[in-house]
């Protein structure tokens, strides 16, 4: 999947990981999965995995930034 713009200049509020950008459900998206690999065992407590649609964080952004 090709990078979207933001990609990597969005950190999780939860652990400060960068997101990385996802499609889910024909949208684009970032997710965090809080460091979570297929090696670390499945009994392992850790945040749910995070999701956010794009054109949702864009307007959030927009709002906190402010009319141009």
């Amino acid at each position: 999947m090709k990078p979207r713009p933001p990609s990597g200049l969005i950190h999780c509020g939860v652990c400060d990981r960068r997101l990385d950008s996802h499609w889910n459900h024909g949208r684009p998206t970032y997710r965090c999965r809080h460091g979570y690999t297929s090696t670390q065992c499945a009994g392992t407590p850790r945040p749910k995995t995070l999701y956010i649609r794009e054109d949702h964080l864009v307007d959030e952004i927009s709002i906190r930034l402010g009319p141009s």
